[in-house]
């Protein structure tokens, strides 16, 4: 593994970028060095604590992107494990170069270190970079940490990382029991089982931790034998041989919500802020869980960093210590994480030993005693169908699930009051498609009564006079039958022509009428002369739908809204039963009344994928 280090160099800022610049180009065929590229294309870039800045991070990130794209015949020249950038005054304009690279290296990106630099997000073309920087993770597959930490980055940022986090595929798991509910219905043999594991995992479905390559994790000098950082697979002594080595199944682990660990302290994190991370909280697994399916740290410092993490109050997402954080937005942190340590394990109650030892969390735990309470499950919707078993867990859920709810709602309408509805882009676009939704709603209207059908006239002749022309007397048209004989011979032709010279005369013979068909009266149904209620068509006669989509584009809601929550705010707009709601809550505050909007609408919240 190719380890490029450059924080005991002398130079630093553009110079130093150049530098590693021509290193990385040396990997690429034809250079002198691009035989040791392809015999080990594996590569962890430390640039910690060098100045860089974005002038000499943008030369980096244009090799990076030069050598991760090359690939020959002998395969690739770089494959980017790790990359450090601790404390080098990066901005979010670093962000928009680095974006590629995490898209290049989405399956070997390990670690991603970008603490200590000055990434703000506040302005609009700020959060754009940062949402295109936190999508660019949508592929990484065995990432382990981001480090975002010491980083001013402001409650806007956590705002657009709920959105994108929202919108990424969810990690469904498939619980040990599960599986071992299938050996017993099917009685499958331990070979079938192995088979079977071998096809999943040649999927890319399950875990292999003998297929990690080894990272110093057998060094008889370690101390982290015991830990799930340093051992090279810790699960494989809880399971029996007959089951599958990895105690998880996933459907799929890609994207920010497969990411163990990810670092947030001292990131300027406000009540906003909070609010907005209590719903990644509340949908992120533990690390325990998605630790199975990453490759093992290397002994040494970075598992002590992890060890240090798992420690702390937090558990993944790591978000303590903020200066800025009030009493209310540690409440609703500590509310959401209790809620989401209790579906796991609820989720794990028939597994024993130290598996389940390995699952639960203590520190949390902790937490929800302070509350007196201890979550059981995790999506409030599923508790109506929990087993009777589980009912007293789930009773002390819903209490915890409540008192989650009015933290959060709290803090909404301080937001709202202070803020108003524009501090919030799902807020924003909400109440701009709401107010064009108005516009467009049909209108109830009574329909003229319509008038009885007129007899039947004559049709009126035109004759057209011209002097010195005598008109003529036409006789009238004889209809066509409507029924004739079909026995009865075509007559023919009996027009009177103008004799030539010398013909022989003949009488012409006279063909007798046709006899008519009576005429058929025509009888019509009356029309109905009273008046009838309708309501017309939507402006152009388009569907509610199309405008739906003309609407969201007019408002900047495609990509911030969900479709239900889209059609959920056009049928309160279009509906005449919302006014008199509203109406009755004229007497309330602004933001209380815009909350219940909010709330009746289901926009106080991005709306999240769920497994």
């Amino acid at each position: 593994m190719g380890r490029l280090n450059y924080i005991n160099r002398k130079i630093e800022g553009l110079k130093l970028g150049m530098a590693i610049s021509k290193d990385l180009v040396k990997r690429i065929p034809p250079s002198t060095g691009s035989r040791a590229a392809f015999r080990d294309p594996a590569v962890e870039l430390d640039v910690s604590g060098r100045s860089l800045t974005d002038e000499g991070f943008a030369e980096v990130a244009s090799a990076l992107v030069e050598s991760l794209s090359y690939e020959g015949d002998q395969g690739r020249v770089v494959r980017l494990e790790e990359l450090c950038l601790m404390n080098n005054r990066l901005s979010a304009t670093s962000l928009q170069v680095l974006s590629p690279i995490i898209r290049l290296a989405s399956n070997d990106l390990r670690d991603l270190d970008l603490s200590e630099n000055n990434i703000t997000i506040n302005t609009e073309a700020e959060a754009a970079i940062w949402e295109d920087f936190l999508t660019s993770f949508k592929h990484c597959c065995l990432l382990r940490k981001i480090d975002l930490s010491h980083n001013a980055l402001g409650p806007r940022a956590f705002e657009v990382m709920t959105r994108v986090y929202a919108k990424q595929e969810a990690v469904d798991l498939v619980l040990p029991t599960d599986f071992e509910q299938v050996q017993i219905n099917e009685r499958r043999t331990s070979t079938d089982i192995d088979g079977l594991g071998r096809v999943m995992r040649k999927m890319s479905v399950v875990s292999n931790p003998d297929d990690w390559g080894s990272d110093g994790d057998h060094d008889p000098k370690s101390d982290n034998k015991g830990s799930r950082h340093g051992s090279k697979s810790p699960e494989k002594t809880d399971f029996p041989p007959s089951q599958p080595e990895s105690p998880l199944l996933y459907s799929t682990t890609r994207g920010l919500r497969s990411v163990p660990y990810i670092v947030l302290s001292d990131s300027d994190m406000t009540e906003a802020g909070a609010l907005h991370l209590s719903y990644i909280l509340e949908f992120h697994h533990v690390p325990e869980r998605l630790l199975t399916r990453v490759p093992h740290v290397k002994a040494g410092a970075p598992a002590q960093q992890l060890l240090a993490y798992d420690e702390s109050q937090c558990r993944g997402i790591i978000y303590l210590p903020n200066l800025l954080l009030g009493s209310a937005g540690r409440k609703v942190l500590q509310l959401a994480e209790v809620m989401r340590d209790g579906y796991l394990d609820y989720a794990t109650d028939d597994l024993s030993g130290p598996s389940k030892t390995l699952v639960k969390s203590t520190n949390l735990l902790n937490s929800g005693a302070r509350f007196g309470l201890v979550a059981s499950t995790y999506d409030r919707r599923r508790r109506n169908t929990a087993s009777t078993g589980h009912s007293d867990q789930a009773g002390q859920d819903d209490i915890i699930g409540s008192e989650l709810d009015r933290a959060r709602s709290r803090i909404q309408g301080t937001i709202l009051q202070h803020a108003g509805p524009r501090s919030n882009d799902l807020w924003r676009a909400a109440f701009e498609m709401l107010s064009l939704g108005r516009e467009i709603r049909p209108q109830t209207r009574y329909e003229p009564p319509l008038r009885p059908a007129s007899k039947t006239k004559a049709p009126i002749i035109r004759t057209l006079i011209v002097p010195g022309i005598t008109a003529k007397t036409l006789r009238p048209l004889t209809p066509l039958t409507l029924q004739r004989d079909p026995n009865q011979p075509i007559s023919p032709w009996t027009a009177q022509f103008p004799k030539k010279s010398g013909s022989v005369h003949s009488t012409p013979t006279v063909i007798p009428p046709t006899p008519l068909t009576p005429n058929i009266p025509v009888v019509s149904a009356p029309l109905p002369r009273e008046t009838a209620r309708y309501r017309t068509k939507l402006p152009c006669g388009l569907p509610a739908d199309v405008w739906r989509r003309i609407l969201g584009l007019a408002t900047g809601a495609e990509g911030i809204m969900s479709k239900s929550q889209q059609r959920s705010v056009l049928q309160w707009a279009m509906d005449r039963k919302t006014l008199r709601q509203e109406s009755e809550s004229l007497g309330l505050r602004a933001s209380a009344q815009c909350w219940k909007i909010l709330e009746a609408t289901g926009c106080l919240a991005y709306e999240m994928d769920r497994p």
